[in-house]
């Protein structure tokens, strides 16, 4: 379907990429280090807005980045009609770029038409809106960390990651 809203697809973030790929790996390791229910479910909170900030960044790189830094070809989040944070934003705050962009969303892409989806994204002011959301979820996440009652020394360890996952190319 593609009548996914934001919240839908804020929510897929949170299940898919945070609880999968950050939240699950982190705290099955603070299960096996021994740590009680209490410091995994303060750990948990902590790192679900890092998870979605994640996505939405992944989400970016997808489009924005070339396939030699990014590893992978940056027209198939385009092909495959992804549903994404920059997506929504068209559908439900910028119908005005809507058509343009079905030009090509779900379509076979080539060079030019994966730049005039750029362009859109850009200019419908779509590229903006998930930067700031994904900052303010970066900034969520190191809020709650710093005001946390976790050690200093691993505090420190996940603001460094933080850190890469901000200014990662891929």
């Amino acid at each position: 379907s593609h009548n996914l809203k934001e919240e839908d697809i804020m929510e897929i973030y949170r299940l898919k990429t945070s609880m999968y790929t950050i939240v699950g790996p982190f705290t099955l390791g603070m299960i096996l280090s021994g740590a009680n229910k209490k410091e995994i479910n303060t750990m948990k909170e902590i790192l679900e807005p890092l998870g979605i900030a994640f996505q939405i960044k992944d989400d970016i790189l997808g489009i924005f980045s070339n396939e030699s830094t990014l590893g992978k070809p940056t027209n198939s989040d385009i092909e495959e009609f992804k549903q994404t944070i920059l997506y929504s934003y068209i559908k439900e705050k910028r119908k005005d770029y809507l058509d343009e962009l079905l030009k090509y969303y779900g379509n076979k892409t080539n060079n030019n038409s994966i730049q005039n989806v750029r362009n859109i994204l850009i200019e419908s002011g779509s590229l903006e809106y998930a930067n700031n959301k994904m900052n303010e979820l970066f900034n969520k996440y190191k809020s709650l960390l710093n005001e946390s009652n976790i050690k200093l020394d691993v505090k420190r360890i996940l603001l460094g990651f933080i850190k890469f996952l901000e200014i990662r190319k891929k």
